[in-house]
């Protein structure tokens, strides 16, 4: 296998990988959003290290996955703030639960 059918390989997955988040995301599963997250950032590694800059024009035909990729990036963005908000007003609400209980003991 060539250098270049490797790192295809590799984008390939990345791309996957990505897919995965946002179904994962979508779906409320956070635990396997992190591994996927982990595992894509870990493909993502090798692509710059092995291609950087060069890896649509070493290989022009990813760029359409590429872009969806990262549309999709852009939608997992959306739906992590979402929940990122949701933690927070709940970790107030406990929050204010605590004082309460501590206030009225």
């Amino acid at each position: 296998m060539s250098d270049l059918d490797e790192l295809h390989r590799i984008a390939e997955r990345f791309v996957a990988l990505t897919d995965l988040m946002l179904d994962a995301a979508q779906a409320g599963q956070w635990e396997a959003f992190f591994s996927a997250h982990d595992a894509r950032e870990a493909q993502m590694s090798i692509l710059m290290d092995a291609a950087g800059d060069r890896l649509l024009i070493d290989l022009p035909e990813l760029r359409p996955a590429f872009e969806a990729a990262l549309q999709k990036s852009l939608q997992i963005d959306d739906l992590a703030r979402a929940r990122r908000d949701d933690l927070g007003d709940n970790l107030a609400s406990l929050q204010t639960q605590r004082r309460l209980r501590s206030a009225y003991r």
